[in-house]
């Protein structure tokens, strides 16, 4: 019988992002077949530990009607009442004998996402297999515990036939970053005459990582200003908004781009060679000091905009690297480099003393709180 599937030590940050996220449950039925036949018995009467057989509305109602019966053939002595009587405890005892059944040789895995945000839907699924070989499983249904949020049920609206599995998609939202438990109860049922509703008490407890939320409107990032090893820039022609130089107007130029003043002073047409803002690469310098963020709001603004911009320079190939904290440079080239980034912004805490200016190369760009309780961006290098 399993109990439990907590990690008794404290997972690490590769643990908690792990590149196949699922996580196994069981039925917490033991396995009839090996047992002895009083214990076959006595397991129908007694059940294991954390299991709950609770009565249901017509449960009640049923158990009140087989004792008015009860009473009735007693002082009647009426031999039609007490069949009757009997019917009622035989569906009773069926009602739990094909509950048991139900249960039997269930398995299912938790499939977490590896990207977890704070304040979007987080999508996840449960793979329950029926491992009997000759009946199905149905009517069941699953208990979502995250954090303080309130619970949720997962509900299996198809049945599960002898041999087969069944993915169940569900989603929860998160609403602050960090690590965060999510754990799933069941099966429960009250298969199959609705008497009794029947919970196995088994549970699969998982933690996992939730990052900072994605900013509401993203940040214009500055223009990268010089050529280096950690990250350059590169100038060249473009759609963007610097001049880069003028030169002789060509056929099929564009009009809008003619540089009327100095097409004026040199007495032929000028169009201009605008630099492309798609250039260049930048190195991000993340300082969580508190003598830099004076409260908790603010802090938490500073890392949601520290994974946006992360998030919107790599997808164009323009991030080269972070710095975190007192920590060197550190290259980003996939996308292992930038979940590592988002892992240590969802687990940041202010700390005492100050990361210092960083030091780059490259385009630095370092966060530094307004005057209007916002976070602003500042290039260096």
């Amino acid at each position: 019988m399993k109990g439990s599937f907590r990690n008794s030590e404290r997972p690490t940050e590769g643990e908690l992002r792990s590149a196949s996220p699922r996580y196994t449950g069981d039925d917490s039925f033991p396995k009839l077949l090996g047992f002895a036949w009083w214990k076959r018995l006595l397991f129908l009467f007694v059940p294991p530990k954390r299991q709950r057989n609770r009565p249901t509305v017509s449960g009640w109602l049923l158990v009140l009607i087989a004792i008015g019966i009860g009473v009735a053939a007693y002082n009647t002595a009426s031999n039609i009442l007490f069949l009757v009587l009997s019917f009622v405890f035989a569906l009773l005892i069926v009602n739990g004998f094909l509950s048991v059944v139900n249960f039997q040789k269930l398995q299912w895995e938790l499939r977490l996402p590896s990207e977890c945000r704070a304040g979007e839907p987080i999508s996840a699924s449960l793979l329950i297999r029926n491992g009997k070989v000759w009946y199905s499983s149905r009517a069941i249904w699953f208990v979502l515990r995250v954090g303080n949020e309130p619970i949720q049920r997962i509900f299996l609206r198809e049945r599960i036939e002898a041999g087969r599995e069944v993915s169940v998609d569900f989603s929860f939202q998160v609403q602050k970053r960090g690590i965060e438990t999510v754990q799933v109860e069941g099966p429960e049922s009250t298969f199959p005459f609705g008497f009794l509703r029947k919970q196995t008490g088994s549970f699969v407890t998982e933690d996992f990582l939730v990052w900072p939320a994605l900013e509401s409107r993203s940040s214009r990032i500055p223009l990268p200003r010089r050529t280096t090893l950690a990250g350059g820039a590169h100038q060249k022609v473009g759609s963007g908004t610097d001049l880069l130089h003028l030169r002789d107007y060509s056929k099929g130029d564009p009009l809008r781009q003619i540089h009327w003043k100095a097409t004026a002073r040199t007495g032929k047409l000028m169009v201009r060679q605008l630099a492309d803002d798609g250039t260049g690469s930048f190195v991000l310098h993340v300082d969580c000091s508190e003598t830099l963020w004076t409260n908790q709001a603010l802090f938490e603004k500073f890392l949601s905009k520290v994974s946006s911009i992360a998030g919107s320079l790599f997808v164009q190939d323009r991030l080269s690297g972070y710095s975190f904290n007192r920590e060197g440079v550190k290259s980003v080239r996939h996308l292992a480099d930038l979940h590592d980034l988002n892992d240590k912004l969802a687990l940041a805490d202010l700390f005492t003393g100050h990361a210092g200016r960083g030091t780059s190369r490259g385009n630095l760009i370092r966060f530094l709180p307004t005057q209007d309780g916002n976070v602003g961006l500042e290039l260096t290098g």
